[in-house]
């Protein structure tokens, strides 16, 4: 698949909707301010969308479906491709990984964010044996809790492309919200008590999300289709449907735990907005050409390490720094902090471990390839 700068971009705002999301939930004074402001009569929540900052995970989720389906999408599925292409996703989220757990427990007796060291747990962290997987540890960063669902799908999306080529995108589609629907269900009827609350993270792992990323993957069928036509108004529509969909879901703060219908199908058909969105944004007649900006290419590019040391910055800053972090200039603050400081460890994580890693399992590619 070739670059597109403009999914880079929604990849960088992805994660600067969780990062907003979780500056919301640990600072609250600014957004609490904001959150009910009276105009014409009515409260607004001008924080909308903050609010609901998390639906960056379910935007990774179809991103990651469409930009690494295509690159799989017209190869052949033989053993080695396959085993490159892991290889190659398996280098794109360890070492970040590793890079994190190395420094955080370098500065664990000054942070605390790696309290409890015993072997069995950060064993399974560096492996991202994680809960609720069999047997998985408690993540050291509460955010990781994506990255299994992430490599999951990895290794499933072979499958998925052999069910494509052997049936249509109409009925893998189909397929995967029926998987992922039953599995949401299963979970449900599980429950000894009907009032319990639902554990997202089970309901959400594989195959809960499948649906996300293969709405991502069914993208490629249309990738080349060339433009659409009154692409502005219709997405406009897209988005307008996807701010409507979120304040539903604020209107039932607790409906995707409670077990309502919004446990069942909520984020399988946010799914298919933020799909809606991607296609038009990547094929419009007239090209959001802001979304492929230098600042937002680079905030792409930072994306997985801004997604992974934004959140141990805003629970490290109350611990050891005394501030005003109650008030509303307090919570401004941490968020440029935030900000500053997530941006720095991102392009060093970037730089210095995630893009030589790559650069290295591609040579170690080349050269088995030259050897054959």
């Amino acid at each position: 698949m070739n670059f597109l700068p403009a999914l880079h971009g929604l990849r960088g705002l992805a994660a600067v909707l969780v990062l907003l999301f979780h500056w919301r939930t640990n600072f609250p004074a600014f957004g609490n301010a904001f959150s009910k402001v009276e105009f014409l009569g009515e409260r607004w929540n001008l924080m909308l969308l903050i609010d609901h900052g998390w639906v960056g995970v379910q935007w990774f989720f179809v991103l990651s479906g469409y930009l690494l389906g295509g690159v799989l999408w017209n190869k052949p599925l033989t053993a080695t491709t396959v085993a490159h292409f892991w290889q190659r996703r398996f280098a794109r989220i360890y070492p970040g990984l590793w890079f994190q757990v190395l420094l955080l427990a370098l500065l664990t007796s000054y942070t605390l964010l790696l309290k409890d060291l015993d072997p069995e747990r950060m064993r399974n962290n560096l492996l991202l044996w994680l809960n609720p997987l069999p047997g998985g540890s408690i993540p050291y960063n509460g955010v990781w809790w994506t990255l299994p669902i992430e490599l999951c799908f990895y290794l499933a999306l072979p499958l998925c492309l052999v069910f494509y080529r052997r049936t249509n995108v109409w009925a893998m589609l189909a397929a995967s919200f029926v998987i992922s629907i039953g599995w949401r269900y299963a979970i449900l009827e599980s429950r000894s008590d009907p009032t319990q609350l639902v554990e997202l993270g089970l309901i959400r792992h594989l195959p809960g999300s499948l649906c996300l990323f293969l709405t991502g993957l069914a993208l490629n069928q249309w990738r080349h289709a060339g433009s659409l036509t009154l692409t502005r108004k219709a997405l406009a529509a897209a988005a307008v449907l996807y701010l409507l969909w979120l304040y539903l879901l604020s209107l039932h703060p607790r409906a995707l735990v409670d077990g309502s219908w919004a446990t069942y199908i909520w984020e399988p058909v946010v799914g298919l907005l933020i799909a809606g969105i991607v296609y038009l944004v990547v094929h419009p007649s007239n090209p959001v050409r802001w979304l492929g900006s230098r600042p937002l290419l680079l905030l792409g590019t930072w994306s997985y390490g801004i997604y992974l040391w934004h959140f141990p910055v805003l629970r490290l800053l109350p611990r050891t720094v005394p501030g005003p972090w109650k008030t509303i200039e307090g919570s401004l603050l941490a968020l440029l902090i935030c900000v500053l400081a997530s941006l720095v460890l991102a392009a060093l994580s970037y730089y210095a471990v995630e893009r030589p890693a790559l650069n290295a399992i591609a040579r170690w590619q080349s050269r088995n390839k030259a050897t054959r």
